[in-house]
């Protein structure tokens, strides 16, 4: 009797597990299909709570709602009633559409990051669009100051754990990627001292320090010279996906004029 009732256990559990299995799936589904027809809120609160737990549920709403052409959301720190989001965009228009999709979804505003790209660096938002994080790799930049002049310098910190493979990158205004990891390597707390300069059109512009953390090598960001970025992160994604090796980045932008 007591073998038939452990039987019998194991055999509701595999059933719940296949039906939660098909709602998920279902769920893609309606996702996909309301994407394409342009919803703006494609998923609905009642459909995504049936079947995840709150924050499993942010992160999906996150990841279906938050990206787009140019346009890309990832969770920083997520919690019951709390959500801290990076946001990268060529408009300021996409934040507010996500921050008012999320307050529906989950009755809360998000903390949003917004960063407005330039059209040069439109590749990086499609290549954290499509990137897959793992939140167990953790990296942090930190950087000294939030504006600078030509010819200045950016003083900043890596943080990471050592034995983890750590990639650093600074993406200009103007789409160009530089390996700025020789700099990082070069002093025993991880601190890096770099002059930035800049000769485009006068007023301040964005650019971005980028820290990939990695279990092993990734070819694609040892780059010894200036590289374009519409050809530096799509390699950069095929490699990680041809891998499947997940990866954690950190992204901080000062603006330089």
């Amino acid at each position: 009797a007591q073998q038939k009732q452990v039987d019998e256990e194991k055999r509701l559990a595999e059933q719940k597990k296949l039906e939660e299995q098909k709602k998920l799936a279902e769920l893609q589904k309606k996702i996909d299909e309301q994407k394409k027809t342009g919803s703006e809120f494609p998923v609905e609160p009642k459909d995504i709570e049936a079947v995840t737990t709150r924050v499993e549920a942010m992160t999906r709403y996150v990841r279906d709602s938050g990206s787009g052409e140019c346009f890309a959301s990832v969770p920083v720190k997520l919690a019951e009633n709390a959500a801290t989001l990076q946001s990268f965009a060529l408009e300021t228009q996409p934040f507010k559409t996500l921050n008012d999709g999320f307050r529906k979804a989950f009755s809360f505003e998000p903390d949003i990051e917004g960063w407005q790209l330039s059209r040069g660096q439109c590749a990086f938002a499609d290549f954290m669009g499509k990137v897959k994080l793992d939140a167990a790799l953790k990296v942090k930049v930190g950087l000294g100051a939030p504006n600078l002049r030509s010819g200045q310098y950016l003083t900043g910190t890596v943080e990471a754990a050592r034995d983890k493979t750590v990639e650093v990158i600074y993406l200009s205004d103007d789409g160009t990627v530089l390996s700025i990891t020789s700099l990082v390597r070069a002093t025993s707390a991880k601190a890096f001292n770099l002059k930035v300069e800049r000769n485009g059109p006068p007023g301040a512009k964005l650019q971005l320090i980028i820290a990939v953390v990695s279990s092993t090598p990734l070819a694609a960001l040892r780059i010894a010279h200036a590289t374009p970025a519409d050809k530096f992160f799509p390699a950069l994604a095929a490699e990680i996906a041809a891998k499947g090796q997940p990866v954690g980045i950190s992204v901080e932008g000062f603006n330089l004029e």
